[in-house]
């Protein structure tokens, strides 16, 4: 696997942070992580980092970027959307302590 780690920056200051990898057993790249500051969003760094995931994908001959998202998180899945993510299946985690993520999986096809 290769794993990416990206913090975002404006003027010197951390604006979020990003993590994903290459997953070869299915040719997709896997977006771990887009997290950004409340006071950030909307700059476009988002799609900024969504695009940077596509030419590294591409680059790799990958198929497709994937990400898991919060069925409650409206908000990210409606800009997931906005940038060609389809839901492709809804997953549920157990992550110890009773706690269950509840998330859609989205993914956005490359070729």
């Amino acid at each position: 696997y290769e794993y990416w780690f990206m913090r975002a920056e404006d003027n010197g200051r951390i604006a979020g942070y990003t993590g994903g990898c290459v997953e070869p057993e299915t040719n997709r790249f896997f977006i771990s992580k887009i997290y950004l500051l409340k006071e950030h969003r909307g700059e476009g760094l988002c799609s900024a980092t969504i695009r940077f995931y596509e030419r590294l994908a591409r680059e790799r001959g990958l198929d497709a970027l994937y990400l898991t998202v919060n069925k409650r998180n409206e908000m990210a899945i409606r800009a997931y959307k906005a940038k060609g993510f389809e839901v492709i299946d809804a997953a549920e985690t157990d992550i110890g302590d009773g706690y269950i993520m509840d998330d859609y999986i989205m993914e956005k096809k490359l070729v």
